[in-house]
């Protein structure tokens, strides 16, 4: 297994990154565990008091303009690259009880490089992008939390072009531009398994989990990709933040579908319910029923859903290149917001606090077990996924191959730096071009 860690003491100091101590770990639990949902309940909080001088003020929030047509059959209205520019700071008259009504977002069915496609999954459409020879081996980009397959804008044609690779970039469902069924209302199609070993259950299990978006990429894997026994290739995984739990779900689900996973800032979901501290564990689900059961999480997510907010959001997690939080970069993530049933999406995520961790994944995979070799690339001044806290975890683990810290990069190395990251991704693509059983060499 290959590690590189900066050990600079003064890029430590600066970064306020460096290890804590035992004693001073449960407040770094404590405030991770709040730190989402705390932002919600002050927006609400701010939403309430001043809610009789909003009631006479039209709210600024970005909006899609000229987009309030129906989608049907291969009618289009604009392309994709026409809907991002549209996204505009402007006062349409919305009320805070009530969220934005878009009946329906256009979509390209082909740019100049990257084809944009839909696929249908248990009757919902699901937003794909694609890439790179027909015959090339597959590799799936997959999203983290709140983002979508936009967030690989600066990697999937190069990526494609340099590594021979087919590239797909895909929006979970509920994000991005895939269907957003509302969690309150729908049955999951799958059960996540941990769900009835949760220390405290709070109302029906979570619509939307890691069991049901391993599913998702397992079926895109074989229906779309070709990939399966006696078909084409296993395939490339490379995913960020929440979206590396998916893929090492799947990787631990389908072995026969994946070669290997590259992962980029893996979440570490410090508020899971194994990683709670006693004091915590009472109040956690009770904030979550909150969220979602009254006005409040609702409330605080159409405050939240402004291009200045996300701005900001997206500026914290790009410490060494903030230029790259640009328009084209906020309108991405706005526009899937301020869909229908997006913040009921969001509500339903941040409360759930149950399911797999990384942790729990790796040591089912790896070459020893015959499945997926790990690969993580860590952004060293990450200030939601400490760096070092990852290393701790996950360097040792015989199925993590290679473990790497990215200097002077946050959350997102991939989109905060393509021109580091391609070329890592394309090395990546390279040492796992065998199959599993023929490539012992590339330890």
């Amino acid at each position: 297994m290959l590690s590189s860690l900066p050990m600079d003491r003064q890029l430590q100091e600066r970064s306020g990154f460096a290890r804590l101590s035992r004693r001073r770990r449960p407040l770094r639990h404590l405030a991770s565990t709040f730190t989402c949902a705390s932002l919600l309940l002050s927006a609400a909080v701010s939403v309430s008091l001043a809610c009789r001088k909003q009631r006479s003020e039209p709210e600024q929030r970005g909006f899609v303009g000229a987009q309030h047509t129906d989608f049907s059959g291969r009618q289009l209205t604009r392309s994709l690259r026409g809907v991002s520019s549209s996204v505009v700071e402007a006062p349409p008259t919305i009320s805070l009880k009530t969220p934005i009504s878009l009946k329906a977002i256009a979509i390209a069915e082909e740019t100049s490089e990257v084809t944009n496609q839909f696929w249908t999954w248990h009757g919902y459409r699901i937003r794909y992008q694609v890439a790179g020879p027909a015959d090339g081996r597959p590799m799936l980009l997959l999203h983290g939390a709140l983002a979508s397959a936009d967030h690989w804008r600066g990697n999937v044609n190069e990526v494609a072009e340099t590594s021979g690779c087919r590239v797909y970039a895909i929006d979970l469902l509920g994000y991005g531009l895939s269907d957003k069924p509302d969690p309150a209302s729908t049955e999951p199609l799958y059960l996540d398994p941990t769900w009835s070993r949760k220390p405290t259950s709070v109302g029906p299990p979570n619509f939307y989990n890691v069991a049901t978006w391993s599913a998702q990429l397992a079926d895109f894997l074989v229906d779309v990709a070709g990939v399966g026994p006696k078909r084409g290739s296993p395939a490339l995984l490379v995913a960020n933040s929440f979206g590396a739990i998916v893929s090492l779900q799947l990787a631990v689900d389908r072995p026969d579908l994946v070669r290997a996973a590259m992962l980029l800032d893996p979440s570490l979901r410090l508020p899971h319910v194994k990683k709670q501290q006693w004091f915590e564990r009472p109040f956690v689900p009770a904030l979550q029923w909150v969220l979602k059961k009254t006005e409040l999480g609702e409330h605080a997510y159409n405050l939240l859903a402004k291009s200045t907010t996300i701005s900001s959001i997206m500026g914290m997690i790009y410490p060494q290149r903030p230029e790259r939080v640009d328009e084209d970069l906020v309108n991405k993530i706005l526009t899937p917001g301020l869909l229908p049933g997006a913040s009921k999406v969001f509500i339903d995520f941040i409360s759930y606090s149950y399911g797999p961790l990384v942790e729990d994944l790796l040591p089912q995979l790896g070459r020893a077990n015959g499945r997926a070799p790990v690969w993580i690339m860590w952004g060293e001044l990450d200030p939601w996924e400490p760096a070092s806290e990852g290393e701790r975890l996950y360097a040792g683990e015989p199925a993590v191959e290679r473990f790497q810290i990215l200097p002077g990069l946050g959350h997102c190395p991939m989109d905060e730096a393509p021109d580091v990251v391609n070329p890592l991704m394309v090395e990546f693509a390279n040492a796992h071009s065998a199959s599993l059983g023929d490539s012992k060499q590339e330890q």
